[in-house]
């Protein structure tokens, strides 16, 4: 388990390993678990000193570190899976919405009463009570965290301590007081009826009524919110939901929005918001939920990304008039310049609205998926400030002076922990903010000029900083705790002072950085250590006989095709394609493929021209010449060696590359409205014998099949089995006979907190590690302290 390896683990190791049995290490997984550690030192504080353990159990630091490892080991998963909230305890869940439904509308046909009375009257206690209002049932901690965990409610608790206890209540609002509103829905909340703390007594407790009314022979508390009428749902309507947790009012995020809670106390959810959080992860069928994926990983590969489904689309970006179109696995992010709106491919009765998202700094500049789809970041006009908004908690988090201009922001692989470079009175900073509730950790002035572009290390041990030309080939190599480790500053010598980096990239999998010039060089630097290991120098004139390249060849009727190009080779400059005006200088693209063998490359000064290098040789592979400047280049996730090129030209035509085959490939797609905007990307297949890509415009988008070969494989009625042209122009997107029923979540533009680079936490960020969230960013060298120790 990765978290047995962590600086924390060390230091419970340092604490306690001596009372472990032999050879047993301080483990979440050891005998005895780390769980089982944790019960044992609460028992015994809870009993008494003559059950006390040795001290070093009870050492503050230790129990802490114990505490968040085990609530995260038992309960993350609520937070992260809806199957495992669905599984774990989704029945339990249910049950407790039903009771609540069955005992407003007296039904009592699902058998979920508390207590049933004879011939389906309602029931009364055992000493003849009516008017039942409470119930209680023993659990198990792991059962009240688990359900407070699911409802999203857990964030930042420790593990329940003993005499816990959860309360659920339901209240209704005085007949006499509220409006009646037919068919009330959540996406037309209905006018906030009265603040809480002046109309207290407005609010009845309601959790069973007694007497001898009939119970009704057909009920709504075990269907869905979406199956229900409108009749049905006005049932629900002035009803309200508390949880208390050791008699603490506890808010659900859900419930945070207008018109889903009492107005005034966010703590009361209104009974059809609660029902429609817990209807999300209540199973239909039990056994048939624990079945499913029964045969799958018990974890995924990445622990980050739990829930995310395998993209349809591998990435891309459409953009139209002031609207910008974004999306990362399966929703889709839509802006304009004063609003947001996100829709979720999959759940087509789920989407976001977000109001006024720049607040009052303009318009919206840009948008961009965060880390995950529940998150996203805006740019306001100018660079003013960035908004990074939740869909969690439906708030934002609002960074001053960010340089918005630059690549200014990067997240850590799979933790996503933000670096982000601002600028505040003259002077760049460096700002690593925790996930999730983006807390900032620590803050860095940076010895730059004018930072121009942040990067993580695909391992998410190193930060690159890239200056801006102005001063020279400069990047400086950042430790993950935001330590400098090493300033980059070219060979060193003064006749080889160039103009700059342009560029910079991270290989995937072996720490190699590259860094592209505005000398037409990429320049390669070493793993860890980041000093010189090569160059590759990017000439107009090519002769290299061991070298293959390649030129586009255009027919007469109009159809491409690649053709050997004989030696030397004389390289179409920029000023020769009638551009003289065009950024005629440096490495604008570089990009490794999946296992960082090999390195595409894109020079300003011959546009046309694609490199493909080979990081065991350092020497070129392939040379690849085109009619039109290349737009993009793209490696295919699982075939390494496989490399689309799309150009700026008007035909819907993509040009492959793989070095096996005997030439590179040229594709033409029919996308019958093609135009000059347009955008080709990899899709993931579910054949290993064949590749499916697609390319868009404005209007329309095209899928295809590629065979092992580069053929296309023809349309036989199935689009994984060939290819398909969509339209989707206007009159395709606003077909009012097929409008969906979409129940936005709002939020409004006063939800916002700040961060600020002054922030102090209080703590020396010298230490070995910042604490992020849930994760830890760990010194980097961590490992030559815990070696120097140990010596």
């Amino acid at each position: 388990m990765p978290r047995n390896e962590t600086n924390e683990m060390q230091y419970l190791n340092f604490l306690i390993q001596k009372w472990m049995p032999n050879n047993s290490k301080v483990q979440v997984d050891s005998h005895p678990r780390l769980s089982g550690i944790m019960d044992t030192i609460n028992s015994t504080l809870a009993h008494g000193p003559k059950t006390r353990l040795p001290t070093p159990f009870y050492d503050k630091k230790g129990r802490d570190i114990i505490d968040k490892i085990c609530v995260e080991e038992w309960f993350s998963g609520f937070q992260e899976s809806n199957e495992y909230r669905k599984v774990g305890i989704g029945g339990l869940a249910g049950d407790i919405v039903a009771r609540m439904v069955g005992s407003i509308e007296k039904s009592g046909n699902d058998g979920l009463l508390e207590i049933g009375g004879e011939d389906g009257a309602l029931g009364t206690g055992r000493g003849g009570e009516k008017d039942i209002k409470f119930g209680m049932s023993g659990c198990h901690d792991t059962t009240l965290a688990a359900l407070l965990a699911s409802l999203g409610c857990f964030e930042g608790e420790k593990w329940p301590p003993y005499t816990s206890h959860i309360a659920f209540e339901l209240f209704k609002e005085a007949q006499a007081e509220r409006e009646s509103i037919d068919g009330d829905r959540l996406d037309e909340p209905v006018t906030a009826r009265a603040a809480h703390k002046q109309n207290q007594g407005r609010l009845s407790t309601f959790f069973g009524t007694g007497g001898k009314e009939k119970l009704s022979t057909e009920g709504v508390s075990r269907k869905s919110i979406d199956e229900l009428t409108a009749t049905e749902r006005d049932k629900l309507s002035g009803h309200y939901v508390r949880i208390r947790y050791n008699d603490r009012p506890m808010v659900i995020p859900g419930c945070k929005l207008p018109g889903r809670h009492l107005h005034g106390d966010e703590s009361f959810c209104t009974l059809e918001a609660f029902k429609v959080i817990v209807d999300k992860f209540t199973p239909k069928n039990w056994k048939e939920a624990c079945l499913t994926n029964i045969d799958g990983p018990a974890f995924p590969a990445f622990p980050a990304e739990i829930e995310r489904a395998g993209p349809a689309i591998v990435g891309g970006s459409q953009e139209q008039g002031n609207e910008q179109v974004r999306w990362p696995c399966n929703r889709i992010l839509l802006a304009d310049d004063d609003t947001i709106r996100v829709y979720d491919v999959n759940d087509t009765k789920w989407s976001a609205l977000i109001e006024r998202a720049a607040s009052n700094f303009g318009r919206i500049a840009d948008v961009a998926f965060g880390h995950n789809p529940n998150e996203f970041l805006v740019f306001s006009d100018f660079g003013v400030k960035l908004t990074i908004w939740s869909l969690i908690t439906c708030r934002g988090i609002e960074i001053r002076d960010p340089k918005y201009m630059v690549h200014c922001y990067s997240y850590r692989p799979r933790t996503g922990h933000m670096a982000i470079l601002t600028r505040l009175a003259a002077q760049d900073n460096l700002m690593l903010l925790s996930p999730r509730n983006h807390e900032l950790i620590t803050s860095v002035e940076l010895p730059t000029v004018d930072a121009q572009e942040v990067a993580w290390s695909p391992d998410g041990y190193w930060l690159a900083i890239r200056d801006a030309a102005s001063s020279g080939n400069k990047v400086l190599v950042y430790t993950a705790d935001g330590h400098l480790f090493k300033t980059y500053n070219g060979a060193g010598y003064a006749e080889d002072i160039g103009l700059g980096v342009k560029r910079l990239a991270w290989s995937p999998s072996n720490g190699i950085l590259a860094l592209g010039d505005y000398n037409d060089n990429v320049i390669i630097l070493s793993k860890n250590t980041f000093s010189l290991a090569a160059t590759f120098h990017h000439p107009s004139t090519i002769l290299l006989p061991e070298m293959n390249i390649w030129q586009e060849q255009l027919n007469v009727s109009k159809s491409r095709t690649y053709a050997a190009a004989p030696q030397p080779a004389s390289l179409p400059t920029s000023a020769a394609l009638g551009k003289p005006n065009s950024p005629g200088h440096g490495i604008s693209i570089m990009s490794f493929n999946g296992d960082g063998t090999l390195l595409a490359t894109k020079d300003d000064s011959v546009p046309t021209t694609v490199w493909i290098w080979s990081l065991q040789s350092g020497r070129p592979v392939a040379n690849l010449i085109h009619h039109s400047p290349v737009k993009q280049v793209a490696w295919h996730s699982q075939q390494s060696d496989l490399l689309l090129i799309h150009c700026a030209i008007p035909e819907p035509a993509v040009h492959l590359w793989k070095s096996t085959w005997d030439a590179p490939r040229i594709v033409t797609l029919p996308l019958e409205r093609a135009g000059s905007r347009l955008e080709a990307s990899w899709l993931q297949s579910p054949h290993s014998d064949s590749f499916n890509l697609m390319i868009t415009s404005t209007h329309q988008y095209a899928t295809a099949r590629i065979s092992k070969n580069g053929d296309l494989i023809p349309e036989v009625g199935n689009l994984d089995l060939g290819f398909r042209s969509v339209g989707t122009g206007a009159e395709d997107m606003f077909d009012e006979g097929n409008s969906l029923d979409l129940s936005p979540i709002k939020i409004t533009h006063d939800d916002t907190m700040e961060v600020h680079d002054s922030y102090d936490d209080g703590n020396d960020s010298s230490g070995s590690s910042f604490e992020m969230g849930n994760e830890m960013i760990d010194d980097t060298f961590h490992y030559r302290r815990h070696i120097k120790a140990a010596g």
